[in-house]
């Protein structure tokens, strides 16, 4: 609930320490000298961490987001952070986190009558409302109703989507770029960031989408779009992400998770020897957990830090 989501934040932000050297500094400050607005950041960044001048925590109506530092925060100055006695040494990350579950928030419209009406993030887990999507699409909606023709093409492109995204051998990205006609993966990344929250600046995706997915592209169509981010935010990502048994988990492992909206920063011993396979543990928790609310086996991708 939110006074759990909340205290971790909060434990998370009283506890940080920032340690670094004049060689640090002199070194990021090279790294970024072309681009002084970085910079000021970063430097905003280790200031707020070491005075702890920390804003306000609350969740953000909109998207259910609790908003603090360590998220906010550069990644290029993380890797100087401590909380105790225990150094920020990992990251884990849900890869294309909001495109994954794009699909799922447009069942969310045919079959609990739109987000609003849906289970918030902030709802236990152990709701009855909670919408689990595949293998059971609809299941309590289709006990009393006779799926159309039309239903029956949407849940098809739905597991066809989440195949794609959910591919533990293919980057989506990748097979997308190839498909559409884009020569740069990156690009895609930035594309699908905009397009399902109603940019239409990149229209070989829109093609690409209502081409191959047209039942779940129209649906999503007649549904307020601009809403699509902060919608999955509140109903997926900040759910999955804050998830009290997966810091006990860490607990449990001697280890602290720092919650970064659809990531986990991982504080752990500098010498831990049994750190990767305590990653590998959480990731197959993360993804379990998924795949229990909403059928959906998220792919987590794991980035330990190398001392600079």
């Amino acid at each position: 609930g939110e006074d759990f989501e909340t205290h971790v934040v909060d434990l998370q932000q009283i506890g940080l320490e920032i340690s670094y050297s004049s060689a640090d500094l002199e070194r990021l400050k090279e790294q970024f000298k072309d681009d002084p607005a970085r910079w000021e950041h970063i430097t905003r960044n280790l200031i707020t961490v070491r005075e702890k001048r920390y804003r306000e925590l609350r969740p953000n109506e909109a998207d259910g987001r609790i908003c603090n530092e360590l998220a906010l925060m550069k990644k290029d100055v993380r890797h100087l952070l401590r909380c105790g006695e225990l150094k920020y040494r990992a990251v884990l990350d849900i890869r294309a986190c909001h495109a994954t579950f794009w699909s799922g928030y447009v069942l969310s419209h045919i079959y609990n009558g739109g987000p609003a009406d849906s289970v918030s993030a902030q709802e236990s887990s152990s709701s009855s409302s909670t919408p689990h999507y595949v293998p059971h699409i609809g299941d309590t909606y289709s006990k009393t109703h006779s799926q159309t023709s039309e239903e029956k093409a949407i849940e098809q492109e739905h597991r066809r989507w989440v195949d794609l995204f959910c591919s533990e051998r293919n980057d989506p990205r990748e097979v997308i770029a190839r498909q559409a006609g884009y020569g740069d993966q990156a690009k895609v990344k930035q594309a699908l960031n905009e397009t399902i929250n109603g940019s239409k600046r990149y229209g070989k995706l829109g093609r690409w989408m209502k081409g191959r997915f047209p039942n779940l592209y129209e649906a999503w169509s007649k549904s307020d779009v601009k809403k699509t981010g902060p919608q999955i935010s509140r109903l997926f990502e900040t759910r999955l992400m804050l998830d009290e048994e997966l810091y006990r988990s860490a607990d449990g492992m001697g280890i602290k998770l720092a919650y970064e909206y659809d990531g986990l920063g991982i504080f752990a011993p500098e010498n831990h020897e049994g750190l990767r396979t305590q990653l590998d543990d959480l990731v197959r928790q993360i993804t379990t957990r998924a795949e229990e609310l909403w059928g959906i086996p998220v792919v987590v991708k794991v980035e330990v830090l190398s001392s600079p």
